[in-house]
């Protein structure tokens, strides 16, 4: 594809015309220079200089031949722009040698000869010629520049061959020349208005048409976005500040739709909001959203929100938005998108639920509704390093029920599991302060850890433990005391780096051995 193959425009059209002209011209001015050289050459009175120039032109122009033509193929305009310049100063150059041979030589040697001759009538061509290989403002330079030196030198010939008016044709050259050719240059006057205003329409076209561009991709690109918007099932939103206040807000038609709501319905307003959100969620999810866009360092955030649409009620959003600030650090624009996540919201509060129920199952003793052996260990290594911590003293209670073996076996399992219930409810009524902890840590086995309690606090709630369990008269003809009982080891020490938990553990289990020891159904405490 060469430069004549692309031109759509005006000015483009205008180039291709000067590119033809240079291209057509230089052989053409080549040959007609070598006919020249050739007629004059064989001409009866020879004059060599003129058959000389005309051969030397004609040689110049075939030698402009082939890098024209690799300029036109490579689009270097500036290059053809000099080519053109050459290729009018050749001609205009030729024309002068001939007009001055004609006034000079061939009519001081023929005085009959009329001074009018073709070669004069040839100039109006030559300036269309100048028109077609320059730019207009620049051929009308070279189109006066060649006009005075052709009246110069009609002028000087007028002087140096003592011409009159009588001369045969003198006025005829003079009208013609000074009159038609100035005429006709006048009119080409117009030429530079008619290309720019050409170069301003091909401007404006080419403005209209990248207009027309950009609204192409912009439709191009809205429609992709409504196609991605749409298949995620999104509704997209956007708000405009100045100096930071909300003064315009806009939701997609996605976002009605999601809602339930039509445009008329739901305009974009603070009282819309507080429709969909309540009285008072508007206000606190925009501040809940402007707060962390402040925050996070890149202005995306996404929070969870409830709305109400219009046929089913309250349902759960996914309301994800990025921010744009002035130079003063305020909001500028905040554009977004809602996304109905309720199914998956209900889902995951449910499953959340039952993992919360899990976890306290896993911590929790199902028969007795005490903290389990896992829970308690846990309780009381946080007491302890508190304890230590503050320098306070820390009580431990070790419960076991006496002959709890022989009941099972007289009274079968589900008796024994209810005795296990009774002694639970018992130990829960007797603790009275929140920081108290118990727990069953084995088969009839309990422990209870006090904090901020010495060993007369720790030994005043075992004895009414022990009591109260007596005083609830459960059967129990295995026992010496044909009722219920247990016993009960008390330890309390204040934690140093010196000891370690264990200490306190294995000083409560060695009291429970030894209230066993003793008979059973008693308390025992360490020595003072």
């Amino acid at each position: 594809m060469t430069a004549l193959d692309i031109a759509t425009t005006g000015p483009d059209r205008l180039r291709r015309a000067r590119i033809l002209a240079l291209r057509i011209g230089l052989p053409l001015l080549s040959a007609e220079m070598f006919g020249s050289a050739l007629l004059v050459y064989r001409q009866p009175i020879e004059q060599t200089w003129q058959w000389m120039a005309y051969l030397i032109v004609g040689v110049v122009c075939a030698l402009l031949i082939w890098p024209s033509r690799r300029a036109i193929r490579l689009q270097q305009r500036e290059r053809l722009e000099v080519f053109g310049v050459a290729l009018l100063a050749l001609m205009s150059m030729m024309v002068l040698v001939r007009i001055t041979a004609l006034l000079f030589v061939v009519t001081v040697m023929d005085p009959t000869m009329s001074l009018f001759r073709p070669v004069f009538a040839f100039l109006p061509c030559l300036f269309l010629g100048a028109m077609m290989l320059l730019p207009s403002r620049r051929a009308l330079l070279g189109c006066w520049a060649l006009w005075i030196a052709v009246l110069l030198l009609i002028l000087l010939a007028i002087v140096v061959n003592g011409w009159t008016t009588d001369r045969n044709g003198l006025l005829e050259l003079l009208i013609w020349h000074v009159f038609g050719n100035l005429l006709f240059m006048l009119v080409m006057h117009a030429m530079p208005g008619l290309e720019d205003a050409l170069h301003d329409s091909a401007a404006e076209v080419d403005e209209l048409r990248e207009r027309t561009r950009l609204l192409d991709h912009i439709n191009a690109n809205e429609q992709r976005f409504k196609l991605v918007t749409d298949s995620l099932q999104v509704g997209v939103w956007d708000q405009r500040f100045e100096q930071g206040v909300l003064v315009e807000r806009w939701w997609a038609p996605r976002y009605y739709e999601l809602l339930g709501y039509t445009p008329e319905e739901l305009p974009p307003t603070p009282e819309s909001m507080q429709r969909l959100m309540g009285e008072d969620g508007d206000g606190h999810i925009r501040e809940r959203l402007y707060k962390q866009l402040h925050k996070d360092n890149d202005g995306i955030t996404s929070i969870d929100a409830r709305m109400l649409t219009k046929d089913r009620g309250w349902r759960w959003f996914n309301i994800a938005c990025k921010a744009e600030f002035d130079s003063q650090g305020r909001f500028s624009r905040i554009t977004g998108a809602i996304e109905d996540i309720h199914q998956r919201y209900v889902a995951e509060m449910e499953l959340r639920a039952a993992q919360v129920e899990l976890i306290a199952l896993a911590y929790r003793d199902a028969l007795t509704n005490l903290p389990n052996r896992r829970a308690f260990d846990e309780q009381l290594k946080r007491e302890w390093d508190r304890a230590r911590r503050s320098g306070q003293m820390l009580a431990l209670l070790t419960l076991d029920i006496d002959w709890f073996k022989g009941y099972n076996d007289r009274y079968g399992h589900p008796a024994g599991d209810e005795c296990l219930r009774r002694v639970a409810e018992v130990i829960g009524k007797c603790l009275r302060r929140p920081g108290d902890f118990a727990g069953r840590v084995g088969g009839e086995e309990f422990q209870v850890v006090m904090p901020e309690t010495d060993i007369h606090g720790a030994l005043l709630v075992a004895t009414q433990m022990e009591t109260r369990l007596r005083e609830q008269a459960l059967p129990h003809e295995g026992s010496p005391l044909k009722v219920v009982s247990c016993s009960i080891g008390v330890a309390a020490i204040t934690p140093t780096p010196a000891l370690r938990l264990e200490d306190l553990i294995e000083q409560a289990d060695a009291l429970l051995y030894e209230s066993k020891r003793l008979g059973r159904a008693r308390v025992t405490v360490q020595a003072a």
